[in-house]
C-alpha cells in the first residue's frame, strides 16, 4: 500500500510540477536559431537553420494586437524569448495551422514551459483545439490560477 501512494504522490509531482515528457519529435533549437522578432502574445518568428519560420504557440491564445492587454503580453513573451542561448521546441500533433504557422510547444533552458508561462502570467487564455491538446489540463489550471490572482487580461484595462 505504501509503495501505490508514494507512486501516486511522485506521478502527481510531474503533473502539478508541469513536468513534461514528448516524443521523439523534439526539435532541438538551442543551436541555429534566433528569435527574429515577436509578433504578438502568442506568435513569434524565428530563424532556424537558415529558414525562416512562423511559430504559434499551442494552447494558448493572447490579447490581439490593438485591444486590450496585447502589447503587454506581446513584451511578456519576448521577455520569455529574446536573447535565450536554449530554446527547444516540439510540434503538435497537427504541424501546422490554416495560416501556415508552425504550431510548438517552446521551452527554455530551464525546461519553463513558454506556452503554459504565459497563462500563469495572465498573458494568454487557455485555447484547446483538437487535435493538439496533450496539455490542455495544464493550461485550464494555470487560467484558473492566473483568473484567482487577478493578473494580466484577468485585470479590467
Amino acid at each position: 500500500m505504501n509503495i501505490k501512494v508514494a507512486l501516486a504522490c511522485i506521478v502527481a509531482a510531474f503533473v502539478i510540477g508541469g513536468v513534461l515528457v514528448y516524443s521523439s519529435e523534439e526539435i532541438s533549437i538551442s543551436k541555429g536559431i534566433t528569435i527574429e522578432r515577436v509578433i504578438d502574445g502568442d506568435t513569434f518568428i524565428a530563424k532556424v537553420d537558415g529558414a525562416v519560420l512562423s511559430v504559434r504557440l499551442i494552447g494558448i491564445d493572447a490579447p490581439e494586437l490593438g485591444t486590450c492587454h496585447a502589447e503587454k503580453s506581446k513584451q511578456i513573451l519576448k521577455s520569455l524569448l529574446l536573447n535565450q542561448e536554449d530554446l527547444w521546441l516540439t510540434k503538435g500533433s497537427e504541424e501546422h495551422d490554416k495560416y501556415g504557422r508552425t504550431l510548438a510547444y517552446v521551452f527554455d533552458k530551464d525546461d519553463r514551459f513558454i506556452n503554459m508561462h504565459m497563462v500563469k502570467l495572465g498573458a494568454a487564455k487557455a485555447m484547446n483545439i483538437s487535435p493538439n491538446i496533450e496539455h490542455a489540463h495544464l493550461f485550464n489550471e494555470a487560467e484558473a490560477q492566473a483568473s484567482i490572482a487577478n493578473v494580466g487580461s484577468n485585470r479590467s484595462c
